[in-house]
C-alpha cells in the first residue's frame, strides 16, 4: 500500500524517495481531504472549542488564516498544509 511505502521510505532505493515522497504523500492528502469534505455552511468558520483554541493561540480568525496560509505557500506542490 501507498502507507507502507511511504512509511518504509527507507526501504526504497535512494532515487526513487523523492518523487515517491512527494508524490505518493499528495495523493494520500487528497484520499484523506476529500474524505473529510462537508457542505459549506453559510459562515465557513469553525466554532466551539477549536474556534476558541484558534483565537487564544492566534489572537483571532482572520490572523490565524493569515498565518496559514503564508506557511501554506511554503510547502512543496499545490500548498497543502494540515492542522492538527
Amino acid at each position: 500500500s501507498i502507507e507502507t511505502l511511504l512509511t518504509h521510505l527507507e526501504e526504497i532505493p535512494s532515487h526513487f524517495r523523492l518523487t515517491l515522497r512527494q508524490h505518493g504523500g499528495g495523493f494520500l492528502n487528497h484520499q484523506l481531504f476529500f474524505a473529510m469534505l462537508r457542505p459549506a455552511r453559510e459562515e465557513n468558520e469553525p466554532d466551539g472549542e477549536i474556534r476558541t483554541a484558534i483565537e487564544k493561540k492566534f489572537h483571532s480568525w482572520n490572523n490565524f488564516r493569515q498565518l496559514f496560509a503564508n506557511e501554506a505557500l511554503k510547502v512543496f506542490g499545490s500548498g497543502w498544509l494540515w492542522l492538527y
